[in-house]
């Protein structure tokens, strides 16, 4: 069936372009796709018919063979006896052809059917590596082997390559073409031999838009080691191992990475469907001084992204889906500086459904998972162990080369990503912080990463002199609900946030606040932290306030416990259960506050239209604010208007 683009864009433009010279290329496949099928009719394929369809005389052929069939068959059986004339008539081949013995006869249509077979076998290609007899030492370049499997796979269009276990030493990048399985036994052992690394999806003079290119590439079992331990012999100070360009549909399934040097275990360019399930990735050394280099990284198809002669047209990776593997340190280097992620992209391009689910991540330098501009991503049931940072969102600045769009042109435009579910995962002893995301400004144009949901993840450290669980810095609609934060500097900080949802959160034993509302350092819509809602969360035992909000409107603080605030109790400042500065417009209501090192249950400095009721624990409550601010309730006028009434000295 042919399939086309359209809707088409309106505009003369690069997307018209790509959409028009894709069309033309379907047309072009769909119309030598039945040129070919006639070819093959014609010429081939020459039992497309059976005598049922054929009539001769008054009857169908079929019916006329099997009439003479019968004639000869009482001409032959039983004239001579013992079978004479059927052995003679035994001589005569499938094809008519007379032998003069019978054996002649045999000789000539048994090797026809070898000969089929082996053409089948050629179609559905199988090919075993030990054909070759390589060494399995790794001591002697087995390159040119395994290239020539993977040149006769794709001259026949599709197959599977096996490597047994064993050691091979591989001298230069191999190319894999499209429709092939690479399967190695789990004690296959590819070996760098070279300055480089080990595969790419088709020659780099390769040249595709969208996901055209060389797709449909499985990878299975072994390992691919950087050989670090030859570091002197082969001498580089960066490989990718697996590059990947323009495709869709690659897979790879417990296959091992070990000693990464400085880049990217597979750096994936603009491909579509691409799937890691149990992996492991582990060791890396950063020997060029580059920060936030990834062992997957996930990023459009750029020119700064990758060499060769396909098209820049800024593809993103989409569909992508991470599950169950693991990264760490290997046996002599220590653990990578990114395990997923991107580190550039393109103006109005974002990668799009991305799923890292179930996977452990021990000993990153930076940040385990840091998604850059992405859109629609799912990070669930992850164990992030001793990492610098465990997830860290990140946006395009104005004046990044990533505001630069397709053809290298400056938007001055800072953009952000949407859509992040960080759920049921569990973060152990992270050495800055469990969660951070960071919207962009520029020239007053405002980027907020938007949607976020962290739900029902631990953040559990053993120290809580350093280390917060979640920064939140210029996000738009945010829910930070059911966590546990046990042990950390500080719970949950923002600052520059709109719509944010703190709520049935358990904070245990935080140096510091475990719930701290900083001062925006942003201008504009942003220049306040707006529609705060903090509910329902229990702290227990914190340094310093409790929960502080300051510049902060439309603001509710309901229904949260505080027990032992203010432990630290150090530098003579009174600290208490809740803190408010600068609160505009709002409720703070059903609080309940203890312990007794607190100066207070709850106090609030320069407080605006705000009601403050039902408040309860024990301690004082003071609040210093403007007439339209009650330690009351909400009450109706006789004109039917909202209003607050005082409680306060009511008895």
């Amino acid at each position: 069936m042919l399939t086309m683009q359209t809707n088409m864009s309106n505009q003369l433009d690069q997307r018209w372009r790509n959409e028009t010279i894709s069309n033309f290329k379907n047309v072009l496949s769909f119309t030598n796709g039945i040129e070919d099928k006639m070819i093959y009719h014609q010429y081939e394929q020459l039992k497309a018919h059976d005598s049922k369809q054929i009539t001769h005389a008054n009857t169908t052929l079929d019916k006329m063979i099997v009439y003479l069939l019968n004639e000869v068959k009482n001409l032959v059986v039983g004239v001579d006896g013992d079978g004479v004339k059927e052995v003679t008539d035994a001589r005569v081949g499938q094809d008519g052809t007379q032998h003069g013995i019978l054996s002649q006869r045999l000789f000539t249509d048994f090797s026809d059917v070898y000969t089929d077979i082996n053409r089948v076998e050629e179609k559905i290609s199988s090919i075993n590596i030990d054909e070759y007899h390589p060494d399995k030492t790794g001591k002697t370049d087995v390159s040119d082997y395994i290239q020539d499997a993977l040149n006769r796979i794709h001259n026949n269009g599709s197959g599977t390559l096996y490597i047994p276990a064993g050691k091979y030493l591989i001298g230069k990048r191999l190319i894999i073409y499209e429709n092939t399985t690479v399967k190695m036994d789990n004690n296959a052992i590819l070996l760098r031999g070279w300055g480089g690394g080990f595969f790419m999806n088709g020659p780099s003079e390769d040249a595709f838009y969208g996901y055209e290119g060389r797709g449909n590439i499985h990878f299975e079992g072994g390992t691919l080691d950087s050989n670090y331990e030859q570091i002197d012999k082969f001498k580089t100070t960066a490989i990718d191992m697996v590059i990947l360009k323009h495709a869709e549909n690659i897979t790879f399934n417990n296959v091992r990475f070990r000693n990464l040097i400085s880049y990217h275990c597979v750096d994936a360019n603009g491909v579509r469907s691409l799937t890691f399930d149990n992996c492991t990735f582990e060791g890396y050394i950063n020997l060029t001084g580059d920060n936030f280099k990834e062992a997957i990284q996930i990023g459009e198809y750029t020119a700064e992204g990758i060499g060769g002669a396909g098209y820049n047209d800024g593809t993103p990776c989409k569909e992508v889906s991470i599950k169950n593997c693991t990264f760490r340190k290997s046996d002599i280097l220590e653990g990578f500086n990114v395990a997923i992620g991107n580190h550039y992209s393109v103006h109005n391009i974002y990668q799009e459904d991305i799923k890292i689910v179930g996977n452990t991540f021990e000993d990153i330098k930076q940040a385990a998972v840091r998604p850059y501009k992405w859109v629609n991503t799912k990070i669930t049931e992850n164990s992030f162990r001793r990492c610098y940072e465990g997830v860290r969102i990140s946006s395009v600045g104005g004046e990044d080369k990533s505001a630069n769009d397709v053809k290298g042109i400056p938007s001055g435009t800072p953009q952000a990503g949407r859509l992040y579910a960080i759920n049921n995962n569990s973060f152990e002893e992270y050495k800055k912080t469990g969660v951070s995301v960071f919207g962009q400004q520029y020239n007053g144009i405002s980027a907020p990463v938007q949607n976020i949901k962290i739900t029902n993840n631990f953040f559990v450290s053993d120290n809580n002199d350093i280390g917060e669980a979640i920064v939140m810095n210029l996000c738009d609609d945010m829910h930070i609900k059911d966590n546990t934060i046990s042990y950390a500097y500080r719970g949950v900080r923002y600052k520059g946030c709109i719509n944010v949802f703190i709520e049935k959160n358990y904070l245990n034993n935080i140096k510091t606040e475990a719930v701290y509302n900083e001062v925006s350092p942003y201008t504009g819509y942003y220049a306040q932290n707006k529609y705060i809602n903090i509910l329902n969360n229990l702290v227990n035992t914190t340094g310093k306030n409790g929960i502080y909000v300051q510049h902060a409107s439309y603001s509710f603080v309901r229904s949260n416990t505080v027990s032992n605030p203010n432990t630290d109790n150090i530098d003579g400042n009174e600290r208490g259960g809740i803190y408010l500065n600068n609160f505009d417009t709002g409720e703070v209501a059903h609080n309940h506050a203890y312990g007794s090192d607190k100066s207070f249950a709850i106090r609030g400095v320069n407080m605006k239209n705000t009601t403050i009721f039902n408040n309860g624990g024990s301690g004082g409550i003071f609040i210093d604010g403007d007439a339209n601010t009650k330690i009351g309730y909400w009450n109706v006028s006789d004109y039917n208007n909202i209003i607050k009434t005082s409680t306060k000295g009511v008895y």
